[in-house]
């Protein structure tokens, strides 16, 4: 007895690759069945152990938009140091609410005269920024992850 059935299945892998993206692996598999007389149905696709190379993540693409940051805030960062570094011998200045700092003794002007004062946070976040590609390159989940054979694995299907 001859049976009318056509069927294929396929498993392959993949990695995707894109500069400045996270490297990305999955097992792509396509199954389709069709008998003689039935209609047509459509392909089972799934998507399995879909991975992400933590390393690439933060190598490729996190660590560049760091970088470009902390150009953009270069320009500003001698000017942000010095308004913020404390002046010597000024400590006394903190007894009366003001930071011993040149930014402090300007906002203790302007509070003094009734004007509104300059928030201490745009200095602060170009601290940050600025440092923050350093921040990552030295951090310690960076050095276990700085390897291409640390990968998060997801094995879940999607079909």
């Amino acid at each position: 007895k001859s049976s009318n059935t056509a069927r294929s299945s396929k498993t392959q892998s993949y990695e995707i690759n894109i500069k400045a993206m996270p490297k990305l692996r999955a097992n792509l598999i396509v199954d389709w069945d069709w008998q003689y007389g039935q209609k047509l149905s459509a392909p089972k696709v799934d998507l399995t152990n879909l991975a992400v190379d933590v390393g690439s993540l933060v190598n490729d693409f996190l660590l560049p938009i760091a970088e470009r940051l902390a150009g953009v805030v270069s320009p500003f960062k001698p000017f942000v140091d010095t308004m913020i570094t404390p002046i010597s011998g000024m400590a006394f200045t903190k007894m009366i609410g003001i930071e011993n700092t040149p930014l402090g003794l300007l906002n203790g002007l302007l509070k003094f005269k009734g004007k509104p004062q300059i928030p201490a946070d745009f200095f602060k976040a170009v601290q940050f920024i600025s440092s923050l590609p350093s921040q990552i390159r030295s951090s310690w989940i960076w050095s276990i992850f700085n390897s291409s054979q640390n990968i998060l694995t997801a094995s879940q299907n999607h079909g």
